[in-house]
């Protein structure tokens, strides 16, 4: 036998002891996992606050990899999957995992494998934003105020919902546009006193949120002479209480200042004929006017409270007017359940007799106190709606 066939040998002979040794080795060792075939994912809060974390974890399986790497992804605006971190399957083998991600809006997050072949079902995680509402400057009764809402982060895109009330008024509600974290609106406080406003949002991107917020509203002293949306608002929101108010538009006029008397005198409040903080601060606490006190089978009667100076004109339970008055000046008007019995035929002014020479009449001017000689004094601009709400025979209750 030559060198080089003694050589060939060698090589051959160790060649299959390697081999052999080699699948002895194979039998020895425990056979390795492959690649996680199914991927889970969840949060621990699927509700955060603007700024907050959560916890996603999950499950790579089957289990027995001591350390698989995993990438953890978000959904953006746009659609796509962005990578927001890569974790470790636990060395133990149990296929577990988790990270802690801060959102910066409500979106899903998937967990996949690194070359994307497997990919777990998204959970989603809503963000909710911060929310603040405030007036710009002092708010005045009846006049416009803005409304400015502000949304962090800056990136929110949508709409706030505002409601709206207090100081006795109805609800109103309006919607503020938002862009970039700031929407303004105005509104109109609907008399004075404190009010509170309600906010609620609305994006596609983000959770809702709500939030409050408390202003006042002052109003305006009002005397003869005195003009704007105040004055005719608080004509109007006199009517609805059941006082007799004249047409004078947004002037208040000496006919108005009337009416604030017979409000005045109603409620117990100083007679001024000026409509002040007082005046402003009991209207809130209104939601109804006073009641009669008679209700005459549902007729329609007057009532004159010698009292309070005030005379009612109303049918049934239902107020239909109160008017300021002045009764005699000596308390000589008399008192009890009477009738009209004429109408007219008196220099007097709408002249009804209800009891002797008695009767009620219209004006000019009239106090705020009793100064008659003993008839109910009414204001001129007023005697009108009580002679055509008035009949021979109705009813006249006069009560202190």
């Amino acid at each position: 036998m030559t060198y080089e066939m003694q050589a060939n040998k060698v090589t051959t002979m160790r060649r299959l002891m390697l081999a052999t040794t080699l699948g002895v080795a194979a039998l020895l060792l425990p056979a390795t996992a492959g690649a996680a075939t199914s991927l889970t994912v969840g949060a621990s809060a699927t509700h955060v606050a603007n700024g907050g974390s959560t916890v996603l974890s999950g499950v790579a399986a089957p289990a027995g990899v001591p350390s698989e790497q995993l990438v953890v992804t978000a959904r953006a605006a746009s659609g796509a999957w962005l990578k927001v971190g890569v974790v470790t399957t636990a060395a133990d083998g149990s296929g577990t995992w988790s990270l802690k991600v801060a959102p910066a809006r409500s979106t899903e997050y998937r967990v996949q494998s690194v070359d994307a072949a497997v990919a777990s079902t998204p959970v989603k995680v809503g963000v909710a934003p911060t929310l603040r509402l405030a007036t710009v400057g002092s708010a005045t009764a009846y006049y416009p105020v803005t409304v400015q809402v502000s949304v962090l982060p800056r990136t929110f895109n949508g709409t706030v919902r505002v409601r709206l009330d207090g100081a006795g008024t109805k609800l109103a509600t309006t919607t503020i546009a938002v862009r970039n974290g700031v929407g303004r609106k105005v509104v109109t406080p609907k008399g004075a006193g404190r009010f509170r406003l309600r906010g609620t949002t609305s994006s596609a991107d983000w959770d809702r949120t709500a939030a409050s917020a408390r202003f006042a509203a002052a109003g305006r002293t009002l005397r003869v002479g005195s003009a704007g949306p105040d004055v005719r608002a608080l004509q109007s929101r006199l009517a609805a209480l059941g006082f007799l108010t004249p047409r004078s538009g947004d002037r208040y006029s000496f006919a108005t200042s009337e009416v604030t008397l017979a409000f005045q005198k109603s409620y117990g409040l100083s007679r001024t004929y000026v409509w002040g903080s007082r005046e402003w601060a009991k209207l809130a606490t209104l939601k109804r006017g006073p009641k009669a006190r008679f209700t005459d089978g549902g007729r329609v009667h007057i009532e004159v409270d010698k009292s309070r100076q005030t005379l009612t004109v109303a049918k049934g339970s239902r107020v239909l007017g109160i008017i300021a008055v002045s009764t005699g000046a000596t308390g000589n008007t008399p008192v009890g359940t009477f009738h009209i019995y004429q109408r007219g035929g008196s220099y007097l002014y709408r002249f009804m007799a209800f009891h002797g020479e008695f009767g009620i009449h219209g004006y000019d001017p009239v106090p705020a106190h009793p100064a008659s000689h003993g008839c109910v004094r009414e204001p001129n601009w007023a005697a009108s709606f009580t002679w055509n709400h008035s009949a021979i025979g109705t009813p006249v209750h006069v009560f202190t």
